[in-house]
């Protein structure tokens, strides 16, 4: 169970909701972005910085799912060992905030474009599927109104151009009515996809990488997509 935690030296880090620490004195405090995973009985949250935190509240929340909440913790809290892992017993404070997911698909030949994503930053993950399993996160601005809600879908083309390159389509589609009056402004949001479609498809048990590069319309006037500068790889690992 430890060596889990140590895949962290792997994780790409991009997220920028994580605050406030103070590591000085056997104490800290936090708001991230939290990913609630269970080992035997135990269901625990494994934040961006690489600990495992609990506490009542945690316990009853459902695994593979992930939450932006405030958490602290002192030593006068205590710990508890889990197979090797140092878990801290947290306070958590105010509203815990359910983070949207959803999971990459087989595209289709002919998506529609959607709305305009105006920026996807470097995506968060474990190339080996072991500390968020296999969900990647990504923080993305678009322009809407208030009252709309967006939702973004992934697609994994099926013919890709390069054989060594899986090519995913990002769309974004905004939904509900926006408020009467209201101007078009700058939003940001997260959403965690789980890409485990693309491990169950390319990789074996051991010894596979596959590298994957993702489009999407950031121009309103543009025919065709843009493709991400960079490609990331996902990695077997036998666990």
């Amino acid at each position: 169970m430890r060596k889990l935690f140590l895949f962290l030296t792997v994780l790409t880090f991009g997220i920028t909701l994580s605050s406030c620490l103070s590591v000085g004195n056997q104490n800290f405090a936090e708001t991230s972005i939290v990913y609630i995973d269970s080992h035997g009985f135990t269901t625990y949250g494994k934040t961006l910085s690489g600990r495992a935190i609990y506490n009542d509240q945690i316990s009853i929340m459902s695994p593979r799912t992930f939450k932006v909440m405030n958490y602290s913790w002192d030593e006068e809290y205590g710990v508890q060992d889990m197979d090797g892992v140092t878990l801290y017993k947290v306070v958590t404070t105010g509203d815990v905030i359910d983070l949207s997911q959803t999971e990459l698909i087989t595209g289709i030949s002919n998506i529609e474009r959607g709305a305009t994503l105006k920026e996807i930053k470097q995506p968060v993950y474990d190339k080996y599927g072991v500390y968020f399993d296999d969900f990647w996160l990504f923080e993305y601005t678009y322009e809407g109104k208030e009252g709309q809600k967006p939702r973004l879908s992934f697609f994994l083309r099926e013919n890709s151009q390069d054989e060594n390159i899986k090519e995913i389509d990002i769309r974004l589609n905004l939904h509900g009515e926006a408020k009467e009056g209201a101007e078009t402004r700058t939003y940001g949001d997260v959403i965690a996809v789980d890409m485990k479609l693309i491990r169950s498809m390319f990789l074996g048990p051991s010894n596979q990488n596959v590298r994957l590069k993702f489009f999407y319309f950031d121009d309103d006037t543009s025919e065709n997509p843009t493709s991400s500068q960079n490609t990331w790889e996902m990695s077997s690992y036998d666990k």
